[in-house]
């Protein structure tokens, strides 16, 4: 806030979540104080970073109220060596301790994101790893989240040296590292940024404690005009190893989409929030993602108003409830909005049951559940239908022409529920069940499971073919054509093999004579687990050298997976390879060679192992071809 001159960084507390406390200038600063990060610890105490200027460059200064912002402690600098400290991030692990991320400039001319740590409840910062450099003039953005014991780090790569937007040959770069060890060893950078795109900004990384992590960003591709950015989300399955990228949009507008803020609700659903242009002015939007579901339920606008709307920040209490805050200028000047969403603005949309469970074209199905009366779509399968609320617990849906078996569909503002079982329509062939999840496979370990195919006809009817979208799922020993007698069923097995990692999803296009009506499928889903092993080479030393104690060799090698490799050993046999007892170097990483000082040995029969570990564990290694020697100078 620059209500006192300059830009101040400011703090309000509710303890209702209506009213709010007077603010508080904590900078009482001269120079510009901007990028506020906050985040509390298990005894309450509330602990503040920010970004800070003077003359000789930008420094991070911390505060922090023990008694919920009655007081502070006095600011003070944290990072006085490192006058180029920008873009921090705060989080507080299991144990209480204060992690920080940040980017800097170096005095060796390195770029870097340094991690800090405080054990002491913010007394004392020190700087235990350098998890990302380069020489490069870039910036970087971390932003950092930690579930149980998993570190899990996200940050853009913006280069400086081309403007933005100014060809397509300007990329920036989204990265992903994590670590899952007590001595905070980072594995590997994922790069996660479609190849098309040219710019990816404002992530935002959520971890919900099952391994499941998110990761939403805006976005420009090589394929959008000029300013259209749009927000995307990637999910892992499997604890930050693989992503996958979905490809809809969840913005899905026209307008310019960024500064992205995103939080789990109580019940696990997705919430997040930008600013949009698409209105012709500057808004603030929301989607939600509910549990179980692919599909975001669609964009709804929050602010609805003439002025510029920008900066939103969200946040789950409590009790639950989502606190949702934002910079807007309605009212002549730029103050903060803030609004609180509980569960009776978005009440969860439940399906019970429904009846009948076989339906005509044209006929009613009651549909039970709760929820029901902000309805704004019903479908059964992928056919919307035409429908009347009875009450908050009832409605009914009339099954249209084309209609085949699928799950019954409740969708409005708020979110959507699907049947868990298919409504089977008669004088048709159906399948059950309406989806099928194989959980997770390894690639190369495949899963089986299988659906059933009905005819709920007075005549045979001829399955031609049944097809996959995905070649990750296929038919297990079962050929068509087969035909299926009046009022019978066919059990079709599906194998999934996983060709990718992470999830994947495909629909079995089922090939049979039901006339007038839309075709015949099920949705399949699976998610593949990584159990490719690292691809290691050993290069030097190659073999046959002679080498004496005290010398010093470059060891050189090779490595690469189809994930992140999260550490590198090397290790010495003495016995031509028959075992490995020494210990050259571990928990190498971003590295492919190490400068090694011979040991006092006399040996003939001596090789080199590197032995590298990917995120998902898997275990590669390589040795020297051939042995070399070690052999101590004579004394004369």
């Amino acid at each position: 806030d620059d209500t006192d001159g300059v830009s101040s960084i400011f703090y309000a507390n509710s303890l209702d979540g209506n009213e709010f406390s007077s603010p508080i200038n904590l900078s009482r600063n001269v120079d510009p104080a901007i990028r506020p990060t906050i985040a509390s610890d298990k005894q309450g105490k509330i602990h503040i970073i920010w970004q800070e200027a003077n003359l000789l460059g930008n420094f991070l200064v911390y505060t922090r109220t023990d008694d919920l912002g009655k007081t502070f402690l006095p600011k003070r600098i944290i990072t006085p060596d490192i006058p180029n400290s920008i873009n921090p991030a705060l989080a507080v692990d299991a144990n209480d301790t204060i992690n920080l991320v940040w980017s800097a400039n170096l005095a060796n001319s390195q770029t870097a994101i340094l991690l800090a740590e405080s054990k002491d409840g913010g007394e004392n910062f020190t700087i235990v790893k350098t998890i990302a450099s380069t020489t490069k003039p870039v910036v970087y953005e971390p932003i950092l989240t930690i579930d149980r014991n998993t570190f899990h780090l996200a940050y853009t790569m913006l280069e400086l040296t081309r403007q933005r937007f100014d060809s397509s040959s300007f990329v920036a770069g989204l990265f992903y590292q994590r670590s899952t060890s007590e001595t905070l060893d980072f594995a590997e950078p994922i790069s996660l940024i479609p190849k098309d795109f040219i710019l990816a900004d404002s992530p935002v990384l959520l971890a919900n404690g099952l391994g499941q992590v998110v990761l939403v960003f805006s976005g420009f591709s090589s394929q959008m005009a000029f300013p259209s950015r749009d927000i995307y989300y990637m999910q892992s399955f499997d604890n930050g190893a693989s992503f996958f990228f979905s490809p809809n949009t969840i913005s899905n507008g026209n307008g310019d989409s960024t500064a992205v803020a995103a939080v789990y609700g109580a019940d696990g659903t997705l919430n997040v929030l930008w600013r949009d242009t698409q209105k012709q002015n500057f808004d603030i939007f929301i989607n939600r993602l509910m549990p179980g579901e692919r599909d975001f339920i669609g964009s709804n606008v929050v602010s609805q108003n003439l002025g510029i709307s920008d900066f939103p920040t969200i946040a789950l209490s409590k009790k639950g409830n989502i606190a949702i805050a934002w910079a807007d200028d309605s009212i002549g000047n730029s103050e903060i909005v803030f609004f609180t969403l509980t569960a009776n603005d978005l009440p969860a949309i439940q399906i019970d049951n429904f009846f009948p469970a076989q339906s005509g074209i044209g006929e009613t199905v009651t549909v039970q559940g709760t929820n029901f009366s902000n309805t704004l779509e019903t479908k059964v399968g992928q056919l919307s239908t035409r429908f009347k609320v009875i009450s908050n617990q009832e409605l009914e849906i009339t099954i249209p022409n084309g209609t085949v078996s699928g799950s019954i569909g409740v969708f409005s503002n708020a979110g959507q529920a699907r049947s868990k079982q298919p409504l089977m329509i008669k004088d048709k062939v159906g399948v059950q069940p309406a989806s099928i999840n194989f959980g997770q496979a390894l690639q190369g370990k495949a899963v089986t499971k299988s659906f059933q195919i009905v005819n709920l006809t007075g005549a045979s009817k001829t399955i031609r073919r049944v097809s996959f979208t995905n070649p990750g799922f296929s038919l297990d020993k079962i050929k068509f054509p087969i035909v299926i007698p009046s009022n019978s069923t066919l059990d079709v097995p599906v194998v999934f093999n996983p060709t990718m990692l992470s999830l994947q999803g495909s629909l079995a296009l089922i090939d049979v004579d039901n006339p007038n009506s839309i075709g015949l499928s099920i949705e399949l889903v699976g998610i593949g687990l990584d159990n490719q092993t690292p691809l290691v080479t050993s290069l030097t030393p190659v073999g046959g050298e002679e080498f004496t104690p005290g010398q010093q060799i470059k060891i050189t090698w090779r490595a690469q997976d189809n994930t992140s490799i999260a550490r590198q050993d090397i290790q010495l046999s003495i016995d031509g390879g028959g075992t490995f007892p020494i210990t050259i170097a571990s928990k190498l990483v971003g590295v492919r060679e190490f400068l090694w000082t011979v040991p006092e040995i006399d040996t003939t029969s001596a090789k080199v192992r590197i032995v590298a570990i990917d995120v998902s564990n898997n275990q590669g290694e390589a040795m020297t071809p051939r042995n070399f020697a070690i052999k101590p100078k004579k004394r004369r």
